[in-house]
C-alpha cells in the first residue's frame, strides 16, 4: 500500500526525544478490518518524521516498510510503502486505515496540535475501532500488471498484441484498449483473462 502525505508546516521541529512529539506523519493500518478495541497481530502503526526517521508499533514488518521524506518550501512530503502481510490485496479489498500529522508548531519539543483523517479519539495507536476505510480500486497500473501477467503465463499468446495493449495503456487510451481486448477474446486472449481486463477497464471508464 502506497501513501503520500504533503504537509504544510512553517516550522519543522524534532526537538523532543519522543517521536510522537516531533513533526511527523503516522499511518495506522488494520489489514483484516476487524476494528477491534485492541491491536491484533495484523494491526500496525508507522511513523515517519520530516527527516525520514521511522518508528513503529504493533505488528509491523520493518524489513519491507519503505519511506522517503523531503523538505519543501511549504513544509515536507512523506512517501511510504506499507507492506500488507495478513491479507492478499485484490480489487475491492477493504482495509482499516488512518493518517495523522503531528505538529510542534512552537518548536518547544512538545506536540501542540494534530491533524487526523478519521478517528478524532487520539487512540488509534492502541485501538483500531475508529479507523477509516480504504477500498482498493482499479488503476491503469493495475491493468498494465494484468497484461504483463497474462502475457507471461500464456493467457495472451501473442507478444505483439500484448505490446499493443500496453502502448494503449501508456497513453491512457482505455476505449481502444477495450475494443482490442474484445476483438481478441477467445482468439489470442483467453476468455477468463479478457473478461478480467474488461471488467477493470470498464470500471475505470466509469470514473
Amino acid at each position: 500500500m502506497y501513501v503520500l502525505a504533503d504537509v504544510t508546516d512553517s516550522l519543522l521541529s524534532k526537538n523532543s526525544r519522543n517521536a510522537h512529539e516531533q513533526d511527523s506523519v503516522e499511518f495506522f493500518i488494520d489489514q483484516n478490518k476487524h476494528q477491534s478495541s485492541f491491536y491484533e497481530v495484523d494491526d500496525a502503526q508507522y511513523r515517519v518524521n520530516f527527516d525520514n526517521e521511522a518508528t513503529f508499533a504493533g505488528g509491523v514488518d520493518r524489513t519491507r516498510f519503505k519511506s522517503a521524506a523531503k523538505r519543501t518550501d511549504h513544509g515536507y512530503i512523506v512517501e511510504a510503502a506499507i507492506p500488507l502481510t495478513a491479507v492478499t490485496p485484490s480489487l475491492d479489498t477493504l482495509l482499516g486505515f488512518d493518517l495523522q500529522v503531528n505538529n510542534d508548531q512552537a518548536g518547544s519539543g512538545k506536540r501542540d496540535s494534530v491533524a487526523i483523517w478519521c478517528d478524532p479519539s487520539g487512540m488509534s495507536y492502541r485501538d483500531t475501532s475508529g479507523l477509516g476505510t480504504v477500498q482498493l480500486v482499479p488503476s491503469i497500473v493495475y491493468l498494465q500488471k494484468l497484461v504483463n501477467q497474462y502475457a507471461g503465463n500464456g493467457s495472451i499468446d501473442n507478444g505483439g498484441i500484448a505490446n499493443s495493449l500496453l502502448q494503449k495503456l501508456d497513453k491512457e487510451k482505455l476505449e481502444p484498449f477495450v475494443s482490442e481486448v474484445k476483438a481478441q477474446r477467445g482468439k489470442h486472449i483467453q476468455e477468463a483473462a479478457a473478461d478480467a481486463m474488461l471488467k477493470t477497464a470498464e470500471r475505470l471508464l466509469l470514473k
